[in-house]
């Protein structure tokens, strides 16, 4: 469980972000993928930089909110 990427010139299947998130989502500029893990009153959404298949560096939280949803980012 999690999520994961494929990489088609590779033919390989790479996890990408925990098995706790409700979704992610690649932002539009194909530079980083962002998505949300909730706690019981909370969900904070996290954006990480993906480049050639590959997470660089560790996540960033960009937005959090004190409370809990069950929606797809």
């Amino acid at each position: 469980m999690g999520i994961y990427g494929i990489l088609l010139s590779d033919r390989k299947c790479v996890f990408l972000a925990p098995a706790t998130t409700f979704g992610g989502r690649f932002v539009r500029d194909g530079k980083s993928l962002v998505y949300a893990i909730a706690s019981r009153s909370e969900v904070t959404i996290y954006r990480q930089s993906y480049k050639d298949g590959r997470l660089m560096g560790q996540p960033a939280v960009a937005l959090k909110v004190p409370f809990a949803y069950a929606a797809i980012v």
